[in-house]
């Protein structure tokens, strides 16, 4: 819920947002923190803000 990526790429796909912030949880813990970081650091600069 930090930057809102998994939230909106929920909506986008229309699944459930809980699911993915499940499921980017387990990956970022079994792959070591470091890969999925630097991973969501960058589609938080890259994908551009809801506009209301």
């Amino acid at each position: 819920m930090v930057g809102g990526i998994l939230g909106g790429l929920g909506e986008y796909f229309d699944v459930d947002p809980t699911v993915l912030r499940l499921i980017f949880v387990l990956l970022f813990i079994f792959t070591g923190i470091f890969p999925l970081g630097i991973v969501y650091l960058i589609w938080w600069l890259i994908v551009p803000k809801e506009t209301a």
